[in-house]
């Protein structure tokens, strides 16, 4: 089983963005949108408050919202870029129980 969080923040620098991964925990990202984040936990330790409290100790003047939520539904507007195409990331891992 795993949990599933949508974060969305304030812009962060590049280094603030490295510290927050560091911060949440060992969790799977999913960061191509700036400010916007989707975290699977595998251990189910993770909560919405911890997530939370990782942001705040790398941006305390920065606002966030976190969301933890199913993975019944989602939908995409996108194009194939660089790195692949959005959704890809989501369809193997987000998508799966």
């Amino acid at each position: 089983m795993k949990k599933r969080f949508v974060l969305m923040t304030e812009t962060l620098t590049a280094e603030q963005e490295t510290q927050l991964r560091g911060a949440i925990g060992p969790v799977h990202w999913w960061h191509w949108l700036p400010n916007a984040w989707l975290i699977i936990d595998y251990s189910e330790s993770v909560t919405a408050n911890s997530i939370n409290a990782g942001f705040q100790s790398v941006a305390p003047n920065a606002q966030c919202l976190v969301l933890e939520v199913d993975h019944k539904a989602w939908a995409s507007m996108e194009r194939r870029m660089p790195k692949g195409v959005l959704s890809d990331w989501i369809r193997t891992n987000w998508e799966t129980p």
